[in-house]
């Protein structure tokens, strides 16, 4: 062809790429996908309110702000004042205080959600680098966003998520030969060591590689130390980088001692196994099936890091809640490059199913264009900026709500807490003591909030037999010189307090009920004749 014949058809060629560059995109659905997910599905952005510690989070962030140091002693409670106090995750603190502070619950919700939608939109385009296939990946995208769910809460764990994410991105990359990636490894641990505490989770990881490296160097007799290293170097240099925290080393004893209790690992709900009832279990055990068959892909081809990570993560995920999302994200890539080579298997045989196989890949590839890698995401970033915009103004109830659900919290109960005054000191749950810092604090403090690793299991034990009214619940109190009690309708000790000449009922709304102790002077007494009520099951309880 000549000169004069290509400079006239290449416009042609070109343009449509650069029209389709704007055309929406399974790209952007991927982004996209928790936001459709939470207002299709779920409550709206309220959702992300679901748990009360993001209360004293964004009060931890604004302190620092104001003081320009990270505490160290408790800064919220009457019963353990002054004590040390490990704000782990001070930097998330810090940075979600602030956009608090300046553009409110709005903007602490949208923040998270965009968390969020980096996580979906990074887990498909690994999945699709890793298939080629554009279906199989948004497929297994849905599965990972969706099951994930669970744990869409505005809390520093979204961080640990999205770096998840990346490291599985990293990772893989390494594993094909460019190990030069290591090297941001340790970069990434020291912000994430300082936003939330799971940054070991890139350990276990890292782990699974080198082991997988000696024994495939093995195997093949190769050198195990020439196999390893880029592994092992890179392992060692995370941990290193784990110390530059404003703890050093006692941040890790205090994570993994905190981890390492049963109490915690028995009564916080998180860190219970899910009910498959859950309607996130069910994308949950879809994934789960997938693991399973791709664990024997890898196998087969000694991809042994693949196999240890799906299993490993697997069974973490079946014993605690928590780490569904984790196992999500490893397993979602994973499954579609498994699922690709089972289906092109399929497609080269003689089946019946053969050509039906054969369209599926055809019609995949009337995407590539769309899913460019230099397209532009205009269409994301137009509804993330549109719902930071609405969600700026006050709402309470409906899809764009942006705080507490007073369903759910004790918001018509404040103004008579607030008459009560900071003197007097009030019982209530870890969760709703989280609330009341976001909403009373600093002019009070709470009796127990959700920092289950400072109060320790004493505190929680104490917490749990007075709201089920046990045998020493009126001790309890007065040990801790309690003037007023902050019930839901239905804890047990409602109704007993009901009946106790030493208390008088000053609210009841129906959701919530404050009572008072009848004099100050016998503060937490109460009759000893009073009914008794018992439950043997302690109250759920969330981090």
């Amino acid at each position: 062809m000549s000169a004069a014949m290509q400079a006239r058809v290449l416009p042609v060629a070109v343009a449509p790429a650069a029209v389709l560059r704007w055309f929406p995109s399974l790209r952007d659905a991927a982004w996209l996908m928790p936001v459709i997910f939470l207002f299709l599905r779920l409550e709206g952005i309220g959702f992300l309110l679901g748990d009360g510690d993001t209360g004293w989070h964004l009060r931890a962030g604004e302190w620092i702000l104001q003081n320009s140091r990270v505490p160290a002693t408790d800064l919220f409670s009457f019963t353990r004042p002054g004590e040390p106090w490990f704000a782990w995750e001070w930097l998330w603190d810090l940075l979600f205080g602030w956009l608090h502070l300046n553009f409110g619950m709005g903007a602490v919700l949208v923040a998270s959600l965009a968390l969020v939608c980096a996580t979906s939109y990074l887990i498909y385009r690994e999945s699709s680098r890793l298939s080629g296939n554009y279906f199989l990946a948004f497929g297994v995208t849905f599965l990972a966003a969706a099951g994930s769910s669970i744990h869409w809460l505005a809390r520093p764990h979204l961080v640990t998520l999205l770096f998840t994410a990346i490291s599985v991105i990293l990772l893989n990359r390494a594993a094909e030969g460019r190990t030069r990636l290591l090297a941001w490894l340790p970069a990434l641990t020291v912000l994430w060591v300082n936003l939330h505490g799971g940054f070991f989770v890139l350990w276990t990881l890292l782990l699974a590689h080198l082991a997988s490296a000696g024994l495939n160097a093995f195997l093949d007799r190769r050198s195990i130390l020439s196999s390893a290293k880029p592994w092992a170097l890179t392992l060692a240099g995370c941990a290193v980088a784990s110390f530059l925290n404003p703890y050093g080393w006692r941040l890790h004893r205090h994570i993994f001692g905190y981890l390492g209790a049963s109490y915690h690992r028995e009564q916080i709900q998180e860190f219970l196994s899910i009910s498959f009832h859950h309607a996130a279990a069910y994308y949950f055990a879809a994934m789960l099936l997938l693991a399973g068959v791709t664990v024997l892909w890898a196998l087969e081809r000694r991809r042994l890091a693949d196999a240890f990570i799906l299993v490993g993560w697997g069974w973490l995920a079946l014993y605690a809640a928590r780490n569904i999302p984790i196992f999500l994200i490893c397993a979602a890539p994973l499954a579609a490059l498994a699922l690709r080579d089972r289906l092109e298997r399929l497609a080269a045989s003689a089946s019946r199913l053969a050509p039906a196989v054969r369209s599926f890949f055809e019609a995949h590839r009337e995407f590539a264009l769309l899913e460019a890698p230099a397209r532009t995401p205009w269409l994301p970033t137009l509804v993330l900026a549109g719902l930071a915009l609405l969600a700026a103004a006050p709402a309470s109830a409906g899809p764009l709500r942006n705080q507490y659900d007073p369903k759910d919290y004790p918001e018509k109960a404040l103004p008579v807490l607030r008459e009560l005054g900071p003197e007097i000191r009030l019982f209530t749950n870890d969760e709703w003591g989280d609330f009341l810092l976001y909403r009373l604090w600093p002019e009070h403090r709470v009796f127990i909030d959700g920092r289950s690793d400072f109060y320790g299991h004493k505190l929680g034990e104490d917490m749990g037999r007075v709201l089920q009214a046990r045998h020493d619940w009126a001790e309890i109190l007065a040990r801790y010189q309690i003037g007023a009690v902050l019930l839901r309708a239905g804890d047990p000790l409602a109704s007993v307090l009901k009946l106790s000449p030493g208390w008088r009922l000053l609210h009841d709304d129906g959701a919530a009920l404050v009572f008072q102790s009848v004099s100050p002077t016998a503060r937490g007494r109460a009759a000893a004749e009073t009914v008794h009520i018992s439950n043997p099951e302690n109250p759920e309880r969330k981090r």
